[in-house]
């Protein structure tokens, strides 16, 4: 059998979302991407994983970042070190609307429901995933916001765990600040090839006991 090929110590990588092709994009993939990939390319970071992380790298053992430009999250965010999922702010042009119930159709959460003919919008079950936006024939319904959800320690493998939610970010350099801060809390607290899933694991264990 074929053994895995050695990867690079550090990957970002996305979607295709956007002028790659998926029309289903809330937020810039490539922009975001490569804000990530110019930070892990300082030499100091570069170089610091390198040698925290155990070589040669494979898929299981190297720094992984997925840039997801919408809620569906087909390139898996929730299972990479770090990961960015674009959801969007959906507002409401009541003068427009035709009541058509095309967008309540079109909400696979059972978010939206027509109220006396009007979209009501449960913010509490809304994915941000703009389904409804791209229905609406009539323009009632439009993008007001753009958020990237930052999420961060998921990894597959032994013992498996999704990431957990950081926050949203409306401004992409918001997001390369807590980029910044896992990688760093990840040199300073890390054992010798422990991923950041493990580290939070331990962290939350030691703090307990």
């Amino acid at each position: 059998m074929e053994m895995p090929k050695e990867k690079e110590v550090t990957e970002v990588i996305t979607c295709r979302a956007g002028a790659m092709g998926c029309p289903m994009g809330v937020i810039d993939v490539k922009a975001v991407a490569e804000r990530l990939q110019a930070v892990l390319d300082e030499p100091r970071f570069k170089q610091c994983l390198a040698e925290l992380l155990e070589g040669p790298f494979k898929y299981h053992s190297q720094f992984c970042a997925a840039v997801s430009g919408c809620p569906n999250a087909c390139i898996q965010p929730q299972i990479r070190d770090f990961g960015v999922i674009g959801r969007a702010r959906i507002g409401f042009d009541e003068s427009n609307c035709t009541g058509c119930g095309m967008c309540e159709e079109a909400c696979k959460e059972g978010a939206l429901v027509l109220v006396e003919g009007k979209p009501e919008i449960d913010s509490s079950r809304c994915i941000g995933c703009s389904d409804c936006v791209r229905a609406c024939q009539s323009d009632a319904l439009s993008v007001t916001g753009r958020k990237h959800e930052v999420i961060a320690g998921g990894k597959l493998g032994r013992h498996p765990r999704l990431a957990e939610t950081l926050g949203e970010f409306e401004a992409v350099e918001e997001v390369v600040q807590q980029f910044r801060r896992m990688i760093e809390f990840l040199l300073s607290h890390a054992r010798k090839g422990e991923r950041l899933g493990a580290l939070l694991d331990r962290m939350k264990s030691e703090s307990t006991s």
